[in-house]
């Protein structure tokens, strides 16, 4: 059920809490956000919320979401995911595979895969352009990914 939190109302769903973090005439977009909450899941995000006959997008995974977890080998960056929180997955030690659905590259901000695998794999859709790419790329090594992290096509 949604409840109104310190951020505006949210939603808790399989061990995690989204909260709506925009709201328009006909557009809505959710925030993930972890915080105190266990990972009863193991990671595992959900693309969209559903409620009341509304589906509520996850656009953004927030600041500190998954940071320090060290159960999580691998996560799935959904294509509607523009945003990337600092230090989102930072010091998930075990974290190696990663894979973005998007051809965009999403905004990540400082420090969001610091700590994570140093032989990390990051799956990329076939059908991302060049330029995104170079995006994604400069983005990651910004956001503290291993320079010997190795990137594929998929």
């Amino acid at each position: 059920a949604f409840a109104p939190g310190a951020d505006g109302w949210g939603l808790f769903r399989s061990g995690l809490y989204y909260w709506l973090s925009q709201y328009m005439p006909g557009l809505f977009g959710f925030s993930f956000h972890c915080g105190k909450i266990s990972l009863v899941t193991g990671g595992k995000m959900w693309y969209a919320v559903k409620k009341d006959g509304y589906t509520f997008k996850v656009t953004e995974i927030d600041r500190k979401a998954f940071q320090k977890n060290t159960k999580i080998t691998g996560i799935t960056i959904g294509k509607n995911i523009s945003k990337i929180g600092t230090q989102a997955f930072s010091g998930c030690s075990k974290l190696k595979n990663i894979t973005f659905k998007g051809t965009k590259a999403p905004k990540i901000n400082s420090k969001a895969f610091k700590g994570t695998a140093a032989k990390s794999k990051v799956m990329i859709p076939k059908k991302m352009p060049a330029a995104q790419l170079k995006k994604l790329k400069s983005r990651m090594k910004a956001a503290g990914i291993s320079k010997n992290a190795v990137y594929k096509k998929k």
